[in-house]
């Protein structure tokens, strides 16, 4: 090996190191402009979402669902008066089923038991109250089925 095919190869490094250099500055000020512009995206995205939930409100308002002053309204257009259920009452109906039930209940089986299927506000009420029961002690879940605790 001569010298100057040292000095070459030497050259041939620092050549490469200088285009590795000068890539990752590239790749580094195209990843933040990246970063810039989806920061701009989510804040176009929050603004758009509160115009179309504005959009919602008013249609609600127009449609009669909903009073100016924000009450729900009937489907006879009058303020809902429906009473709603005592809370705690759907717990204990779960703690019953789950009780008459050895082998446990999965959520589904209990959402089809009280007849919930469908209403979306019905099955998050009773995976709420699911959720709850557990913390609380009362229900333990194993294998995606719910028993009843100390029973």
């Amino acid at each position: 090996m001569n010298d100057e095919t040292s000095v070459m190869t030497l050259e041939s490094v620092k050549t490469m190191e200088g285009a590795i250099a000068r890539d990752r500055e590239r790749l580094t000020a195209e990843l933040e402009e990246i970063t810039r512009q989806e920061e701009q995206l989510a804040a176009r995205r929050h603004d758009i979402q509160g115009m179309m939930d504005k959009v919602e409100a008013l249609e609600a308002v127009l449609e009669g669902r909903v009073s100016v002053d924000g009450v729900q309204k009937s489907r006879a257009g009058k303020a809902s008066t429906k009473p709603r259920a005592k809370p705690g009452k759907k717990r204990g109906e779960i703690l019953d089923l789950v009780r008459q039930h050895e082998a446990g209940l999965s959520r589904g089986e209990l959402i089809d038991m009280l007849g919930v299927r469908g209403n979306k506000s019905g099955e998050q009420s009773v995976s709420n109250a699911l959720s709850a029961m557990k913390k609380a002690g009362n229900l333990d879940a194993r294998d995606g089925r719910y028993f009843a605790v100390g029973e």
